[in-house]
């Protein structure tokens, strides 16, 4: 099926006006039949600067150059890095871009009037509240909103003569901003007096907020408080917060809607602008009209109940996550709880590189394009449409939300999950608001990152109790363990199971003719050649001093002896390598259990010593 696909370069979705803008975006584009795919990483920024960048790596994942057009709002991305190389891309495309309040050369524009609203908003404290101490918690001075509405409240005040370069403090859109803004206040002669202060957004004006009612200061009686961008708890809370609505649905629609006509062959304007609305509030010392009470009071209702629900059931998760004693029970705690949000998709993808880590031996494959490099995921958790898929000894490539099952309306929000510098994946959502849910959302995707951290490391202890500890395969220990794993599989899922034994042809001439050391690199040669086989359903491992055996998961007759046979030529190679006095050699049978035999794990590894004695007597009399 043909249709388009819109990348969308735009993170940090952490609060109403970022969120509605993405629901426009999403929203129309699905109703246009587009597909959509964006990255979603944390939005504090109280966190290490190796975390953040583990955290903007979610960016190098995404295939951009399969995507048909570009949808950039390079304000919610933090990362100067990242920024400069996805400019870079977008300068050098040729396909549609739509820049959200950014300028980009070349690509169309939707603009919203941060710069009319701000002025407007001080305006009116001056005017209407007769401030004139007015001071101003600003967002950071490389973000363009930030800029237009510090510039708006600069030419405000300087027009009334009220302008005091010491009353603004440059803060950096979160909440950590109303502390430091009242800490900076504080410490001035000039600015430690004020009868209102202005934020260039409304998280910055909550935390002020709060900082003025623990100094016992009431609003809007004692300080006056406004905001920017009218998220979701200006309203929730008492006083209500005067702020700024963006019309942020409106904002992420025109954008679609610009390419929709591009590639209609209509004639699009190269720039938008986007009414919003000022909405005066308790905050500042004005009456809300009985509408907005209904509104305050339905949202409360709303946010409360439904915040509740999803914040037990994921801290249930994490807590099952952390308890989790293997892969299996770390995504059955992932599944439970993905069934309760049950959105329309969900990923959730390992890299590779981690499946010897965790022991993944099933699960789709996706090729992605990672940065400076292609790699591959393994997808052991997929869910579309109310139900898990059957992922078992599946091997299909696909790419990360493309042309998936050839549907055309999934809309992708991609986070990373990683511990610290370690990426071990990511998850995908697609029709699920949960990863718009803020902090509850960013709660539980680290909360499972760092169980699944703790995981690997208890599982790479527990391995050092599997392994052998000279050729590295797995003892009788592991052996056991995975034997257990696979028949459980084998019944389930109706596969048969080939039990191999190979026995080192001469071992004992070898050591009293050549010493020790020759004996212990012929046990490593066989079990290098063995690894070497090693596969999703293939598990080798050293029974014994000269014995070891493979278990391989869908093999029959036929696929044992293609097996055997691609050991021998390993074996081989390895001998002609090899500087040795001698060659290494090993003796080979195998027995096939159905998936309704009750046989148990020792009868099964005697069926197949059996045929290895038979077939090594058959040898020495030839």
């Amino acid at each position: 099926m043909d249709y388009k696909k819109i990348a969308l370069m735009m993170s940090t979705l952490d609060s109403s006006a970022s969120i509605s803008i993405y629901k426009g975006i999403s929203e129309t584009a699905y109703e246009l039949g587009y597909m959509t795919c964006a990255c979603l990483i944390t939005p504090s920024k109280e966190i290490s600067n190796s975390f953040y960048e583990r955290e903007y790596h979610m960016f190098d994942v995404i295939a951009y150059d399969e995507y048909d057009a570009f949808i950039v709002a390079f304000d919610t991305i933090n990362s100067p890095v990242i920024r400069e190389r996805l400019s870079t891309f977008i300068q050098n495309t040729n396909k549609p871009v739509v820049a959200i309040d950014c300028d980009v050369e070349g690509a169309f524009r939707v603009n919203t009037r941060n710069y009319r609203a701000q002025h407007e908003i001080v305006e009116h404290l001056i005017q209407v509240h007769h401030c004139k101490k007015i001071n101003y918690v600003s967002g950071p001075s490389e973000n363009g909103e930030a800029v237009s509405r510090r510039r708006a409240y600069a030419d405000v005040m300087q027009q009334y003569g009220l302008y005091e370069e010491n009353r603004i403090y440059e803060g950096s859109f979160y909440v950590e901003d109303g502390k430091r803004a009242l800490q900076y206040f504080d410490s001035d002669p000039v600015a430690c007096e004020y009868e209102a202060i202005v934020c260039a957004n409304d998280m910055g004006a909550l935390s002020v907020y709060e900082e003025l009612m623990k100094r016992g200061k009431r609003i809007p009686e004692d300080v006056i408080v406004t905001g920017f961008d009218d998220i979701e708890a200006s309203i929730l809370f008492s006083p209500a917060l005067t702020t700024f609505s963006k019309n942020g649905r409106l904002v992420g629609e025109t954008a679609v809607r610009m390419l929709h006509d591009y590639w209609g062959g209509k004639e699009v304007l190269q720039c938008i602008t986007i009414d919003g609305e000022v909405s005066f509030r308790e905050s500042c010392g004005c009456r809300m009209n009985p509408q907005q009470y209904v509104h305050r009071y339905n949202a409360q209702l709303s946010f409360f109940s439904e915040k509740e629900l999803i914040t037990m059931a994921a801290k249930a998760c994490i807590q099952s996550c952390i308890a989790a004693d293997s892969f299996a029970a770390y995504t059955t705690a992932i599944c439970d709880f993905i069934s309760m949000v049950k959105p329309e998709e969900f990923f959730f993808g390992i890299y590779e590189n981690f499946m010897e880590d965790f022991h993944i031996r099933n699960g789709l494959i996706y090729q992605t394009s990672l940065h400076e490099n292609e790699g591959k995921v393994i997808v052991p958790v997929a869910y579309c449409e109310g139900q898990f898929e059957d992922i078992i000894f599946r091997d299909r490539e696909r790419r990360l939300g493309i042309d998936h099952a050839g549907r055309h309306f999934d809309q992708y929000l991609c986070s990373p999950i990683h511990f610290r510098e370690t990426d071990f994946g990511f998850i995908a959502f697609s029709g699920s608001p949960f990863p718009l849910m803020g902090h509850i959302y960013w709660e539980w995707r680290q909360g499972i990152s760092n169980a699944l951290s703790s995981l690997r490391d208890r599982l790479k202890l527990n391995d050092l109790y599997m392994r052998d500890s000279l050729t590295g395969l797995y003892n009788r220990f592991g052996l056991q363990h995975y034997w257990e794993i696979l028949s459980k599989e084998s019944q389930t899922y109706g596969y048969p199971l080939l039990f191999m034994f190979v026995d080192v042809d001469g071992l004992k001439k070898i050591n009293d003719q050549y010493g020790h050391e020759a004996g212990d690199y012929t046990i490593v040669a066989i079990a290098q050649a063995l690894d070497a086989l090693h596969g999703r359903d293939i598990i080798a491992a050293r029974y014994g001093g000269d014995e070891f055996i493979v278990l391989a998961m869908n093999m029959r007759q036929k696929e044992g002896a293609l097996l055997q046979e691609r050991f021998e030529k390993l074996l081989d190679s390895k001998n002609k390598e090899s500087d040795m006095e001698f060659s290494v050699s090993a003796s080979i049978g195998f027995f096939v259990k159905q998936p309704g035999d009750k046989m148990s794990f020792e009868d099964c590894i005697g069926r197949a010593d059996k045929e290895m004695y038979c077939n090594k007597k058959r040898r020495y009399q030839s």
